[in-house]
C-alpha cells in the first residue's frame, strides 16, 4: 500500500508563491490548475505556482476546469500542453472540475 502525503490543491485564489501554504501547511503534494488559453488569469500564474511548489520540495499534479461553452477536447488539449509547459510530461493524472453554480 502506498505512503499517504498532505497536498492540496491551488487556483487563482493562491498566490504564485505558494511557500508560506505549503510550510505552514506541511503539504507535500500540489494539485495545480491549468488556467486555458481564454481565462484569466494567464497561464503564467499556473507556471509559477508549479515552480513555487518544486523549489518547496513538493510534487505536482494537474486539474483543469470544464467550461460547458468551451470545447471539451481543445480545453483538454491545451491543459496537457500547458502541463507540459510545466515539466509534466505528460502528465500521470490531469483531473477535471466539473461543477454546476447558480447565479
Amino acid at each position: 500500500m502506498g505512503e499517504t502525503v498532505q497536498g492540496m490543491d491551488v487556483s487563482s485564489h493562491q498566490p504564485r508563491d505558494l511557500s508560506h501554504l505549503i510550510t505552514g501547511n506541511q503539504v507535500q503534494h500540489v494539485i495545480v490548475r491549468m488556467y486555458l488559453v481564454d481565462e484569466s488569469p494567464p497561464q503564467e500564474h499556473s507556471l509559477a505556482q508549479v515552480e513555487s511548489a518544486r523549489a518547496n520540495g513538493c510534487t505536482v499534479g494537474a486539474y483543469m476546469w470544464a467550461f460547458p461553452s468551451f470545447e471539451p477536447r481543445r480545453s483538454v488539449q491545451e491543459a496537457v500542453v500547458l502541463a507540459r509547459r510545466c515539466g509534466m510530461d505528460p502528465p500521470p493524472v490531469l483531473w477535471i472540475a466539473c461543477e454546476d453554480y447558480l447565479n
